[in-house]
């Protein structure tokens, strides 16, 4: 049932809908999955979500920061081709900007962030945090997006309407970004009190049932010898071919020998976004479930993502995670990395690689040569977009096609 109980005014005179109407409005448009980084000026439309995902209505995933964001974003378009809108705080927009570039932009992906504009006016907030924060992720929504795809006004005027104009940019194929007022709308939804029966803990119990199925401890680890990365890459293809899986590839040198050596089509070499591509597995695993996904990490990408707080109480049972650790940055070095923590090796398959001389690597970056570009249409697709994005737009079509043909 719509609300329709919208009876305050904005400055203008203007009827203010209600949160319930923009999160209406947004499900309308076929949206079923929101990604979640709490936020006081949204949190009513946030329990307006809580309630519909515990009613099964929608997925509401709750991330540990909004660096996993656009990973999950895109993780979701990959496997299903639907945007998720990236929910979080005008503060934690700079936690997401880097994957939001250099993941979203570069492999022109469509999303739709959703901030709520916390020190909108200083005449209203007292915070000086939120003041100053304020006016700068403005200009850093301007500088990442676009003046082309921002939406939603410091006041809050129109705010349904410039709803339905970022949903129809971000459909369109752009990243786009709504900012939300908290004048823009009436809080009518109510927030209620958390009882302890809906405060979720760690199971141990689940946790060891996790490590047994995924993990691989660190004695056994040590004791294999090293290899390279070309033979850990194929390795890692061998054992797992006949159940069919899509990998996801860490930036960096891990990324350019998959594609070099043209193992699967079934593939997206992702050229940014340290600290990804577990996001991304994670989310086209959810969204996903009858298709095996793999992300594959260097040891410092594994160590800059954040998603392993989430693989330790929501492992889906279609996602493997591998580290190839040679101890360092090669790609950029080399330069010696932090250890891996040791829970790493309870969610993880670690493999201990070789390190090469520096200046030896001889595998291009990432261009259109991989496998996934053999067929002419696919050529022509890299020169009519480019490589990084036909990397992203073939790899979604591969899915597409595969899936609809089940």
């Amino acid at each position: 049932m719509k609300d329709s109980s919208n009876d305050l005014l904005n400055s203008s005179g203007e009827s203010l809908p209600t949160d319930r109407q923009i999160i209406d409005l947004i499900l309308e448009r076929g949206v079923d999955t929101f990604s979640i980084v709490a936020d006081s000026v949204l949190s009513s439309l946030d329990q307006y979500l809580q309630d519909l995902a515990s009613d099964g209505k929608v997925r509401r995933w709750v991330l540990p920061s909004e660096r996993s964001s656009p990973g999950v974003a895109v993780g979701t378009w990959l496997a299903t081709g639907k945007l998720t809108p990236m929910m979080m705080q005008n503060s934690g927009f700079s936690h997401a900007m880097d994957s939001l570039r250099t993941v979203m932009l570069v492999h022109q992906i469509p999303g739709l962030v959703v901030t709520g504009w916390r020190g909108d006016d200083a005449r209203l907030d007292q915070s000086e945090p939120h003041i100053l924060v304020g006016d700068l992720t403005d200009l850093d929504n301007q500088n990442t997006v676009g003046a082309d795809h921002l939406f939603g006004h410091r006041h809050g005027e129109n705010l349904l309407r410039e709803v339905g104009r970022s949903l129809d940019d971000a459909t369109a194929g752009s990243l786009a970004c709504l900012r939300i007022s908290p004048r823009g709308f009436n809080r009518s939804y109510p927030l209620r009190n958390l009882t302890p029966s809906r405060i979720k803990y760690h199971s141990p119990q689940a946790y060891a049932s996790v490590v047994a199925a995924k993990g691989c401890q660190f004695a056994e680890v040590q004791s294999a010898s090293l290899i390279s990365r070309d033979d850990a890459l194929t390795s890692i293809h061998e054992r797992l071919a006949p159940l069919d899986p899509f990998y996801i590839v860490a930036n960096g040198f891990n990324s350019r020998a998959m594609q070099a050596l043209r193992l699967t089509d079934q593939t997206f070499e992702n050229a940014g976004g340290m600290g990804s591509a577990l996001a991304i597995a994670w989310a086209a695993a959810k969204s996903l479930p009858g298709q095996l996904f793999v992300a594959i990490d260097g040891d410092q990408n594994a160590t800059m993502n954040e998603m392993d707080k989430v693989l330790a109480t929501d492992y889906p049972d279609n996602l493997y995670w591998f580290i190839l650790n040679n101890g360092c940055g090669e790609s950029v070095g080399p330069s010696v990395s932090l250890p891996l923590p040791p829970w790493f090796y309870d969610l993880a398959t670690v493999i201990n690689t070789s390190s090469e001389s520096p200046g030896s690597f001889n595998h291009p970056r990432i261009n259109d040569s991989g496998l996934k570009f053999a067929p002419p249409e696919a050529r022509r697709l890299a020169g009519e977009i480019g490589s990084l994005p036909a990397q992203a737009h073939l790899a979604r079509a591969i899915i597409a096609r595969k899936w609809s043909q089940a």
